[in-house]
């Protein structure tokens, strides 16, 4: 019987059918506590339902059965995965980054020096997800600004350095340029107000 709700529940989480998914996979962990794969894919049925509904909520619930997988097998790397993805999505990689801590210092195993580096590398990077970026399209003046005017400013400031003309526009023109290339790259830099571990 838990076989086939088992495979039932695969089969909802190919179909993106997630509600239905945790049903049967809630139903066999119940009867199974043991089983490791049953909360393993308890807990990416509701990651995968987080991501369809950007609900946090989906993320805290999923966070328990992973931790069961986790306790029950624990040389499984995937739920370590899942359970970085899940902690960073909460935002509590600082946390999970010191239990990982404390059982590498206790046991010095490979497992958890590895998840430390996922856990830096995530921190680190925060790359959004493509899900909770802004709908809007980029302004209309995005492609004149960036693509035709900054361009031909630059070439008309390169062209009167190199025949050198110096003149009050061609140093308006490296000016454009300079500021241009600078608020560019003040643009990329990102504050990040979370605490590091």
């Amino acid at each position: 019987m838990a076989s086939a709700d088992i495979e039932r529940g695969r089969q909802y989480l190919k179909e993106k059918n997630y509600p239905l998914a945790v049903k049967e996979f809630k139903s066999v962990a119940a009867e199974n506590t043991a089983d490791s794969k049953v909360h393993y894919l308890l807990a990416l049925s509701y990651v995968l339902m987080g991501k369809r509904t950007n609900a946090e909520q989906w993320f805290l619930l999923a966070e328990s059965p992973v931790r069961d997988a986790i306790k029950t097998d624990p040389s499984q790397e995937k739920y370590h995965d899942l359970l970085v993805e899940i902690m960073a999505r909460v935002g509590k990689l600082d946390k999970l980054s010191r239990e990982y801590r404390s059982k590498l210092d206790e046991e010095s195993g490979y497992l958890y020096s590895r998840m430390l580096e996922k856990i830096a590398a995530v921190g680190v990077l925060s790359i959004p997800d493509p899900a909770t970026k802004s709908s809007k399209g980029k302004h209309k003046g995005y492609f004149f600004l960036h693509y035709l005017f900054i361009p031909a400013v630059a070439a008309v400031a390169a062209a009167l350095w190199m025949l050198g003309i110096y003149s009050n526009l061609r140093n308006f023109a490296f000016a454009v340029v300079v500021l241009y290339v600078l608020l560019r790259i003040l643009s990329g830099v990102r504050v990040e107000n979370r605490s590091r571990w």
